[in-house]
């Protein structure tokens, strides 16, 4: 009995200290505190740093807060103390009391890349963050774009922190400002090279920051430009204003001539009257490159003054073929064949007329013969002598049967200068301007003198590597028989930037 009561006293002891145990261990999951320094503090939840190591604490609605005196709330740099219990290998916060108050805000150094009303964005070597600001914050200096800053700060770094003052440490140098005036030779949307005159040309940056302005609101080739940059040409210029000049009546003319010469950046053109160069851009147009060389034909399509280095757009190069002072040189020596023997068969035909005069001569000389038998009858064969002139008189016409031969052989070069165009009678080929309505097979174009025309295109000869579009106003040749188009070129292309503005 006594052994029994001494077990039962045992193992309630056992039970008690167990019990006892058990609620030490949840009270002391329920109280344990950390202590250390709020590095973080967003999204309910609380990042803190000890000496030893960093904790992470999860806030819910039923977490407590002793803020002490400061009752604008927790601030990165706190010290604080932490009690938190752990749920699912969560450590939650059940009361969080602030022990020392970082009255030190904290400081952030850089550039101002964007201004706005409440709003600031700063950019250090590192990092670009944003800060909030009002009209309670202290603002030393005329603030601006691109001036250099320290602000001075509370909250976190990463979530638009609040802004106690801005201190402009260094206005934004205002760089010198120079200016150009020159004619566009090529334009990007990151640059534009600008001619200043035929052997100057400097290349710019554009950004997006660059102002254009004037009549229009996009560079292209040809424009006139007055251009205001900073820095130094040659060493990366930004185009800060570009102001255009622009004829908005202008035109994309088209020439055809044999080339002169090829450089780097210019062709040079000859025509019947004088020569003419040409700027390439890096946007021209060129096909079949291969025949870009001296005395080849060429076809280009080229905007600006004629006379003050204008650019080529697009430029067609062809086969070597006779060149316009050759083609009438050739026909100027065709005229002379022609002439010479006409001259000739007009010679020909007035010798056999001389020939024709000798006979009759001859034949008044038996006429005085024929009186002298008539005094002595008794020669009867006198009269025979008559037959004799006749017998010479058939002589001349033999001699004029043989001038007769010159005069066939004569009239031979004529047939000959004939043969040509009585082989292939050439059509009737009318040249006429106006505006393109429809381009398909057939196209359509409405004429300047009035009415539209539907041509056949098929095999039409598209000069300069002009691709035809609706609206353009063009110059044209077509078979009137067939209504077939033959030949094509642009003589002006409406400007976008026009139609836009």
């Amino acid at each position: 009995m006594k052994k029994h009561i001494r077990a039962m006293l045992a193992l309630a002891t056992v039970l008690i200290m167990a019990f006892t145990m058990g609620s030490c261990s949840l009270k002391a999951d329920a109280d344990e505190i950390f202590s250390g320094e709020l590095i973080d503090a967003q999204h309910e939840r609380l990042v803190v740093k000890s000496p030893d190591k960093t904790m992470l604490f999860v806030t819910t609605t039923k977490t407590e807060y002793d803020l002490g005196e400061d009752e604008e709330g927790l601030c990165v740099g706190d010290k604080l103390d932490v009690s938190f219990h752990k749920e699912k290998d969560i450590y939650v916060a059940d009361t969080v009391k602030v022990t020392e108050h970082k009255d030190d805000t904290l400081v952030f150094g850089g550039q101002v890349t964007e201004l706005e009303k409440h709003y600031i964005t700063i950019r250090s070597e590192s990092l670009t963050a944003g800060f909030d600001y009002d009209e309670e914050t202290e603002i030393v200096g005329n603030l601006t774009k691109g001036d250099s800053v320290t602000v001075t700060y509370k909250g976190n770094i990463s979530e638009r922190p609040y802004a106690i003052s801005i201190v402009v440490i260094q206005e934004k140098r205002e760089e010198a400002l120079k200016s150009i005036h020159g004619t566009v030779s090529e334009a990007t949307d990151k640059s534009v090279l600008v001619s200043m005159d035929s052997a100057d040309a400097a290349r710019f940056k554009v950004t997006e920051d660059t102002i254009i302005k004037g009549d229009a609101k996009k560079v292209i080739a040809g424009d006139e430009v007055t251009l205001v940059y900073t820095g130094e040409i040659g060493k990366d210029p930004v185009a800060r204003t570009i102001t255009i000049k622009r004829d908005m009546d202008q035109k994309y003319y088209v020439m055809d001539g044999v080339i002169d010469k090829v450089a780097k950046d210019t062709i040079t053109i000859k025509t019947m009257n004088r020569s003419y160069k040409f700027k390439i851009a890096k946007d021209t147009r060129i096909q079949n490159k291969k025949y870009m060389e001296k005395d080849h034909k060429c076809t280009i399509t080229y905007v600006g003054d004629l006379f003050k280095d204008p650019t080529a757009a697009s430029i067609y190069c062809s086969k070597k073929t006779l060149t316009d002072n050759e083609k009438k040189k050739a026909t100027s020596a065709t005229k002379e064949t022609v002439t010479k023997a006409t001259k000739e068969t007009e010679a020909t035909k007035t010798e056999p007329t001389e020939t024709k005069t000798e006979p009759t001569e001859t034949k008044t000389e038996p006429t005085e013969t024929q009186t002298e038998p008539t005094e002595t009858q008794t020669e009867p064969t006198e009269t025979q002598t008559q037959t004799e002139p006749t017998e010479t008189q058939t002589e001349p016409t033999e001699t004029q049967t043989e001038a007769t031969e010159p005069e066939t052989e004569a009239t031979e070069p004529e047939t000959e200068a004939t043969e040509a165009p009585t082989k292939a009678p050439e059509p009737v080929v009318i040249k006429a301007k106006g505006v393109i309505t429809n381009w398909g097979n057939p196209c359509a174009i409405k004429l300047d003198g009035g009415g539209t025309v539907k041509l056949d295109i098929k095999n039409a000869n598209v000069s300069g590597g002009y691709v035809p579009e609706v609206n353009d106003q063009v110059v044209i040749k077509y078979d009137k028989d067939n209504m077939k188009l033959t030949d094509i070129q642009l003589e002006y292309r409406p400007s976008d930037d026009a139609d836009a503005q």
